[in-house]
């Protein structure tokens, strides 16, 4: 459940921020002057907006929460054996290690709508896993359960590509 709150509130956060800036395209509901193209604006020297630290908080908040979520796939691994731990531990790897390049290597713009694109379908996959495990929200879990396929197929199949 801990989960689910933190990405409604990282997504919130996120899409404040982001709306300050003049690359969130409408798409990710941006405002309409948001333009991708604008990423690369001034890059490899890009000045930092007026909105610098708000922006650098944001990409440290969700860099440390792979950073813990990491640390709780050991935990949860030492206690009970699962099968997809290896994957599992892929997958934060490449992810803290894409956040952190991103971030040394200054692209962070890119970073950061990359991480909002992909929150958004998080929202919902999180609160799926805590509710399948209680009895008696089956209705509750199947509701969001579907929920996720549109999110999905419009953040990660269309936007994302």
């Amino acid at each position: 459940m801990f989960s689910g709150i933190y990405f409604t509130f990282v997504t919130y956060v996120g899409h404040v921020i982001l709306n300050k800036t003049d690359f969130l395209p409408p798409m990710l509901l941006g405002t309409k002057n948001g333009r991708m193209e604008n990423l690369f604006k001034d890059f490899p020297i890009v000045a930092d907006p007026d909105y610098a630290s708000e922006f650098k908080n944001y990409y440290l908040l969700t860099l440390g929460y792979h950073i813990a979520s990491i640390l709780t796939l050991f935990r949860t691994h030492l206690k009970a054996a699962r099968n997809d731990f290896r994957e599992m531990f892929l997958h934060h790897v490449l992810t803290i290690a894409l956040y952190t390049l991103s971030y040394l290597t200054n692209f962070t713009k890119i970073g950061a709508i990359i991480m909002f694109l992909h929150d958004w379908a998080d929202i919902p996959t999180a609160y799926s896993k805590s509710f399948v495990e209680l009895k008696g929200y089956e209705t509750l879990t199947w509701v969001i359960g579907l929920s996720i396929v549109p999110i999905w197929f419009w953040s990660r199949l269309y936007v994302f590509p």
